[in-house]
């Protein structure tokens, strides 16, 4: 009996429901969360154990190449004197600071300077595109002078800074205090971004990042490193950070925990990883200045869905009076001559609905984005399942033509 009652599209309309609910208690009304900014920072994963394709939680990213960059640091938007990105820190900011410069100039050096200072200059202009301090403490002058929005003739304010620091204080402890001048400095630089968004205060730059302490490979680190590098202690490191409530890029650190073959020291990543990156922190950086509104929407990642068009709100009504015409067809005693048939207004609700979904799933941010990723071995035994099945349900049609 209940099979009789329970047809496929009746299951198909409860999944549905269910799966519209799910995602409604989910939902939050914060733009930082539902357009995945947030996300971009935290949580991701490596679509396969192959490629280095990273995929944010619930968006769908750009890849960026040297126009977009170009379009990014140049946006009529910023309100920031400079059109550079500033790297301040150790090591493993500099690398970040190679991959970034490299989406400007590909003949960069990233073996050449290595404690020093690094600037790369926009392809035949004087200007610069994006500069590296040498600063594993966040101590020095430069430090200090952007931490308090302090710029001038010779330093302009940047429209993106990223500091780091943490493995030069575990390495050498002796000499920079170890994990207890490392909480000051962050605690400083915890109060320095709290005072740069009150009003009249001098501000930093239009984005302020933090890069995590690098995840360590135990068994590739020198036997210096390695007395020193204290996985637990990098953990505490980047749990205070997130604590204290500091915009650092957490997913950093999953993506190369979640990929110790891509070190051969056992504490700075490949280029193809660092690529992958600094791609994060430009899809963070930049979207809003380098994506299309129009459809279709590749780039789902920290993007601000336009609102639904004139078009789109008639077609709802349309369907929601289909609907209500639906309901009060079984009421009515006599049926007025302009209303459809029963199974007419039926079809209108099934097809509108479906169109209706559709544009929820497709132009807001109501469910998640994933990147389309096609596995060959995987699509083959999908077609091999579907075919056995097909096969073993097959039947001659005996009815007569």
């Amino acid at each position: 009996m209940l099979k009789e009652r329970v047809t496929v599209t009746t299951a198909a309309v409860a999944v549905l429901a269910v799966a519209t609910l799910y995602a409604l208690a989910r939902f939050s009304g914060s733009s930082r969360v539902h357009n995945h900014c947030q996300a971009l920072q935290r949580s991701g994963w490596w679509v396969d154990n192959s490629s280095l394709v990273w995929q944010p939680q619930g968006c769908t990213q750009r890849q960026y190449a040297y126009d977009d960059v170009v379009r990014c640091m140049k946006s009529p938007r910023t309100t920031s004197v400079g059109q550079y990105a500033l790297f301040i820190g150790d090591s493993t900011v500099r690398d970040k600071f190679f991959a970034w410069a490299r989406l400007v100039d590909v003949d960069v050096d990233g073996d050449a300077k290595v404690h020093s200072d690094i600037t790369v200059r926009w392809p035949g202009e004087a200007g610069i595109a994006a500069l590296f301090v040498w600063d594993p403490y966040l101590k020095g002058e430069v430090a200090q002078q952007v931490l308090h929005g302090a710029y001038n003739e010779t330093l302009e304010q940047p429209r993106l800074v990223l500091l780091g620091a943490g493995a030069w204080h575990l390495r050498y402890a002796n000499e920079s205090g170890g994990i207890v001048n490392w909480r000051r400095t962050m605690d400083g630089v915890v109060q320095r971004l709290a005072e740069s968004r009150r009003d009249g205060a001098a501000p930093i730059a239009d984005h302020v990042y933090l890069s995590p302490v690098a995840p360590v490979v135990p068994d590739k680190l020198s036997p210096e490193r390695l007395a020193t590098l204290d996985p637990a202690a990098i953990t505490w490191m980047n749990a205070y950070m997130q604590a204290a409530e500091l915009p650092v890029f957490s997913s950093w650190t999953d993506m190369a925990r979640a990929r110790p073959l891509e070190t051969t020291d056992g504490l700075h990543y490949s280029a193809g990883l660092e690529r992958a990156a600094v791609n994060l922190l430009l899809n963070r950086v930049c979207n809003r200045d380098t994506i299309d509104p129009h459809p279709p929407m590749r780039t789902t990642c920290c993007f601000e869905y336009p609102a639904p068009g004139s078009f789109v709100r008639w077609y709802a009504a349309a369907t929601l009076t289909a609907l209500a015409l639906l309901v009060a067809h079984s009421r009515w005693a006599t049926i007025p001559r302009i209303v459809p048939s029963a199974a007419t207004l039926r079809q209108l609700l099934v097809f509108g609905g479906i169109l209706l979904i559709m544009f929820v799933c497709d132009r807001t941010p109501l469910f998640e984005k994933l990147h389309k990723h096609y596995i060959a071995w995987v699509f083959t035994a999908m077609l091999a399942l579907a075919t056995v099945g097909g096969a073993a349900t097959w039947s001659a049609d005996k009815s007569e033509a």
